[in-house]
């Protein structure tokens, strides 16, 4: 499936949520998290261990 993206709001004022998976797409979910352009993340364990770098 394609990315799917709108505006953002810096930082996300609105509950901003991220629904991604895979390790391509841990970098991408660090960063916009770090940048405050989400406040929410949905993904799966492996992922999550991931970004948690463990």
């Amino acid at each position: 499936m394609p990315p799917v993206s709108g505006s953002l709001q810096h930082p996300a004022e609105k509950p901003t949520i991220i629904i991604a998976s895979g390790g391509t797409r841990v970098a991408p979910i660090k960063a916009a998290l770090k940048g405050q352009l989400a406040n929410g993340l949905i993904t799966d364990e492996n992922t999550a261990w991931l970004i948690l770098g463990e």
